[in-house]
């Protein structure tokens, strides 16, 4: 085997599989990402909680209906 040929091949290798390093860290990215994500839940869902939609936007939001039910109901039709 050739010098460049074998530069060339472990320049190719992928050393990060036998990283220590590896795994502890995606775990530590991922452990982020859920709590960004979950703060980002927590704050809809308090801001959900904090609005309430009065009866009248109620009676429009009834009124409105569900296009796709609508669309499927005259299908079965």
């Amino acid at each position: 085997m050739t010098t460049d040929k074998l530069d060339t091949e472990l320049a190719q290798f992928d050393y990060s599989e036998f990283s220590a390093v590896k795994k502890s860290l995606l775990a530590t990215l991922l452990q982020r990402h859920r709590q960004d994500n979950f703060k980002g839940f927590k704050s809809l869902s308090q801001e959900l909680s904090e609005s309430k939609l009065s009866f009248e936007e109620l009676d429009y939001v009834a009124a409105a209906g569900n296009p796709t039910l609508n669309q499927k109901q005259e299908q079965d039709n």
